[in-house]
């Protein structure tokens, strides 16, 4: 904010500010209704009430949303935390569960989906250890 300040007019640099606060809301949104709705639509729906009306699955995702916001909210007030942090332990979790599966099937005929299914329970195991093991030494 300083630097834009400083080198252009304030009008512009009030609408260059603008254009990046509006870049930031519209990421942050669309990720809020991505969630919303998959939570809804694939975890609510599929999991729990397959028979569940439009209307209840709209309200779900309006609940998801706050939800949702609520964690985002909590996760932005510590002080401890950075958002460049949180996404590469993200993307190593993610690399982590497809990686593998993904080189396998690409390279070796005898990889199947039971093999693909192994491997995910095998990262989902390792990031819940690792997981529990990075809590218990921050808490310490």
């Amino acid at each position: 904010m300083l630097l834009v300040n400083s080198i252009f007019h304030p009008v512009v640099a009030g609408i260059l500010l603008a254009a990046i606060l509006a870049a930031i809301m519209s990421t942050a949104d669309s990720q809020l209704l991505v969630s919303s709705s998959a939570l809804a639509e694939d975890f609510y729906k599929q999991v729990f009430r397959p028979q569940a009306s439009t209307e209840e699955i709209v309200l779900v995702g309006r609940v998801a949303v706050i939800a949702l916001s609520i964690v985002a909210l909590v996760l932005a007030m510590n002080p401890d935390s950075t958002v460049l942090g949180l996404v590469s332990y993200a993307w190593a979790g993610f690399g982590a569960a497809f990686g593998p599966a993904l080189l396998l099937s690409l390279f070796w005929k005898g990889m199947n989906r039971n093999g693909a299914d192994g491997d995910h329970s095998r990262c989902a195991d390792s990031c819940y250890l690792e997981t529990a093991n990075w809590w218990s030494l921050r808490c310490v």
